[in-house]
């Protein structure tokens, strides 16, 4: 089985790189782009299974990231937990109108961020099973794969 991907677009690089030490040493291939527009560079190019991204950077704000992600079928869909220290329930309705699915202040509680990523992951397979099993109802679960090669159990 293929490890999941992780982007994670955050300009604070110690943060990021911290944030990757931590994805890795939980089985994660991760990839950091330092500004917004790096990021949605990374994620037209990468397609990752989750994206974290900071809300105030350079070039792009994450607003904006979120907002080009939207456009292409290809990424509309992806994971996307926001991570910043932009608190206050406007900053949260505009990013989870966006479509978002989770807005984490800084600092974060790494066993709470930990625990959303894996649950978003599991709840795309899931999604992804689902129109697999939808769409093939005639295949053996056996055979049926998704992304990267990983059996859907």
């Amino acid at each position: 089985m293929s490890k999941s991907k992780i982007l994670i677009i955050e300009d604070d690089f110690s943060l990021a790189e911290n944030l990757k030490i931590l994805l890795e040493e939980e089985g994660f291939f991760v990839e950091i782009a330092t500004d917004g527009q790096k990021g949605v560079n990374t994620v037209l190019k990468y397609i990752p299974d989750l994206i974290i991204c900071d809300i105030l950077m350079p070039k792009y704000d994450g607003y904006y990231v979120k907002n080009t992600l939207n456009k292409f079928d290809s990424t509309f869909n992806i994971p996307f937990i926001f991570l910043t220290a932009k608190s206050g329930n406007e900053n949260l309705r505009k990013g989870m109108n966006l479509g978002a699915d989770d807005y984490i202040y800084k600092p974060y509680d790494t066993n709470e961020l930990l625990n959303l990523i894996n649950l978003r992951i599991e709840k795309k397979k899931r999604e992804i099973t689902k129109v697999i099993k939808d769409h093939y109802p005639d295949n053996n679960e056996d055979s049926l794969m998704i992304k990267d090669g990983n059996n859907i159990q």
